[in-house]
C-alpha cells in the first residue's frame, strides 16, 4: 500500500513514470491489488496506449467482476479505439451493477447518440437529471440531441434550464439562439447571440486562466 499511495502522490506531481514504477513494485508484492491495475489503466489511457489500458482494466474485472469503475474506464478506452459497441456494452454492465451511476449513464447517452440512438440517449440523460437536477451538461446535451431531432420546444426548455443554472453558459445561449431562429423568433435569437458574445468577450479579457464550464 505504501508503494501504491506513493504512486498516487507521484501522479499528482506529474511524475507518471515514477508512479508506474511504484505501481509495478506494489504488484510484485501483491499481484491481486485491484487498485493498482485500475490506476495503471488510467495512466495508459492518459498516454493514449489504449490496448495496454484495457489489459489492466481486464485484470481488475477478472479480480472483481462487480467493479463498475473498471467497466466505465474500459469503455472509454474502447471508445478511443473506435469500438463503440463494446464501449456501450461495458457501460451497460456498469449500469447493471450500479443503476444510479451518473457517469456511466451520461457517457452511455453520448455514445448512444453518436450511434444514432437518440431516444435511448435522451432516456439516459433523463435519468442523470433525475439523479442530479443541477447537472448543466445533461440539460445542454439533451437539448442538443432534441435540436438534432427537431424537438425545438424541448431543446429550448433544456438550453433555458442550463442557462438558469449557469447564467454565463455561452454555448447554451448560442444553441438557444439557433433554436429561436428556427422557431422564427428572430429578436430572441439576436438577443441570445449578443449575450453569448458578451460572455465570451468577458472571458477573453479575464485574467483568470482557469475559467471553465
Amino acid at each position: 500500500r505504501a508503494y501504491f499511495y506513493r504512486g498516487l502522490a507521484k501522479t499528482q506531481l506529474n511524475d507518471s513514470l515514477g508512479a508506474l514504477k511504484d505501481y509495478d513494485i506494489a504488484l510484485d508484492l501483491d499481484p491481486e491489488f485491484t487498485g493498482v491495475y485500475m490506476n495503471k489503466g488510467i495512466l495508459y489511457t492518459e498516454w493514449k496506449q489504449y490496448d495496454t489500458a484495457i489489459v489492466n482494466f481486464n485484470k481488475v474485472i477478472e479480480l472483481n467482476p462487480l467493479n463498475a469503475s473498471a467497466y466505465i474506464n474500459r469503455s472509454l478506452a474502447n471508445y478511443h479505439l473506435k469500438n463503440i459497441e463494446n464501449s456501450i456494452l461495458d457501460l451497460d454492465t456498469a449500469i447493471q451493477i450500479e443503476p444510479d451511476n451518473s457517469m456511466a449513464l451520461f457517457n452511455r447517452a453520448l455514445m448512444k447518440n453518436e450511434a444514432g440512438k437518440s431516444k435511448e440517449a435522451i432516456y439516459d440523460l433523463d435519468k442523470v437529471i433525475e439523479l442530479n437536477p443541477q447537472n448543466i451538461l445533461s440539460y445542454f446535451n439533451r437539448g442538443a440531441i432534441k435540436m438534432e431531432i427537431d424537438d425545438l420546444q424541448g431543446a429550448f426548455i433544456d438550453f433555458t434550464q442550463a442557462i438558469e443554472i449557469y447564467p454565463d453558459f455561452a454555448k447554451a445561449y448560442i444553441n438557444r439562439a439557433i433554436v429561436r431562429q428556427r422557431l422564427e423568433d428572430v429578436n430572441g435569437a439576436i438577443t441570445d447571440r449578443e449575450m453569448a458574445n458578451k460572455i465570451m468577450e468577458n472571458v477573453s479579457q479575464s485574467q483568470n486562466s482557469n475559467i471553465s464550464y
